[in-house]
């Protein structure tokens, strides 16, 4: 049977998951256009066929501060340096953490030769300031071990050239924490400090962590592994169920406001949890588990 509006209801509570595999290939209607329409949902509980699913960015490297040349052409705001990288179509993409103003760059409007001091980066800058932390997607190779499958990468020069391994960022005590330039990030200390706090101290002094390339010139001091630049992050992707093979980490609900300003207030819910309300989207013809007038 087809119902004009396929609104669904299983008074024992439906998961999410099934609720969408009840729909078929069609899914769970999740426009708000069409579920503001239907007043049997105002005030109820219900599945939007929609999961917040857990993924790993690109890896990213740090560049620095520079000068751009004009005014960024794509300009929002984000949480993460790894949404914003998500986010952009090109190579290239500045970040402020202070801000959380994501600005996806091309190579026009990016002049790498125009460095400036990492403090002008650090700060909280009036939209008109075209002084960006900048970073790009890196295309370089990065070994994974297997026991360690990490967000932060260490660099070790060897005779056979220079190897980027994966880690985690909290480190160990076989890690140094030097800067860009080799030098310790401390006076204290040398070894065990994480990806984190290296960076901070090397920043006080205007530096970066290393290059992945930086055997080129400290081939004969770095024979232990260092921090590097590169990087990613774990982030939250909004997805429709199905449509992805992982498992979501939330299902998405909604309830649609019955005081007459139709507001949809979306809520996350572990995806075992069970609801009594969803609607497939036109085409769906299996018959629900319960009538309703």
């Amino acid at each position: 049977m087809c119902h004009a509006l396929n609104l669904q209801r299983y008074p024992d509570g439906i998961t999410a998951i099934d609720a969408n595999n009840k729909c078929g290939k069609s899914g769970i209607e999740n426009n708000p256009l069409v579920l503001t329409k239907i007043s049997k949902l105002y005030g109820n509980e219900f599945w939007t066929g929609l999961g917040i699913y857990t993924q790993l960015t690109a890896w990213i490297d740090i560049l620095g501060c520079f000068q751009l040349s004009k005014s960024p052409s794509t300009v929002y705001t984000v949480s993460s340096p790894g949404l914003c990288e998500q986010g952009c179509l090109t190579r290239y993409f500045g970040y402020n953490k202070e801000t959380t103003m994501c600005s996806c760059l091309n190579n026009s409007e990016i002049q790498l030769a125009s460095g400036t001091n990492l403090s002008s980066c650090v700060r909280k800058t009036d939209k008109a300031d075209l002084v960006y932390m900048v970073y790009k997607t890196y295309n370089g190779t990065i070994q994974t071990p297997l026991v360690d499958n990490g967000l932060c990468t260490t660099l070790i020069c060897s005779y056979s050239g220079a190897l980027v391994l994966s880690a985690s960022c909290e480190g160990n005590y076989d890690i140094k924490s030097v800067c860009e330039d080799g030098m310790q990030s401390t006076s204290s200390t040398l070894w065990g400090l994480t990806q984190n706090q290296t960076s901070v101290n090397c920043r006080r002094n205007d530096k970066l962590l290393l290059n992945t390339s930086a055997c080129q010139y400290l081939s004969q001091n770095l024979t232990a592994r260092a921090w590097t630049n590169v990087f990613r992050e774990e982030i939250e992707v909004l997805q429709k169920l199905g449509e992805l093979t992982a498992t979501p980490t939330f299902c998405l609900s909604a309830i649609i406001s019955d005081k007459g300003d139709y507001i949809i207030e979306k809520l996350r819910h572990n995806c075992s949890s069970k609801l009594e309300w969803f609607v497939c989207k036109t085409g769906w013809h299996q018959r629900s588990e319960e009538e309703y007038s």
